[in-house]
């Protein structure tokens, strides 16, 4: 766990006053390094990494390890991750629709 005086501590001020509005934003703005954060909440890097940038993939108990590690409670967590969902879902090409199979020609 990180001590008492380390970046950690200004995350939730952050947050609280919408200069950080998504989960994403922690580490593409460099507040915390993500092989920091990663190696602080004792998880795989490839793992982790997946879900930050894919956050549909965190599950209830990465809300609350990111949570205890931001001091921030898990349903404000799960605020950040939604934004960046929302952003993703913008920006994601739009499904390609699938056409019916012809019907067989085949006689019986």
């Amino acid at each position: 766990m990180p001590n008492s005086t380390s970046r950690y501590d200004f995350i939730r001020p952050l947050v609280e006053i919408g200069n950080v509005t998504s989960l994403q934003e922690i580490f593409m703005r460099k507040l915390i390094p993500i092989t920091q954060f990663i190696n602080d909440t004792g998880s795989r890097y490839a793992t982790m990494h997946d879900k930050i940038y894919n956050p549909g993939n965190l599950k209830l108990e990465d809300f609350i390890i990111i949570g205890n590690l931001f001091d921030l409670t898990p349903e404000q967590v799960v605020t950040l991750a939604l934004k960046d969902m929302k952003k993703h879902s913008k920006t994601s090409k739009p499904a390609v629709k699938k056409t019916a199979a012809k019907p067989s020609t085949r006689k019986t």
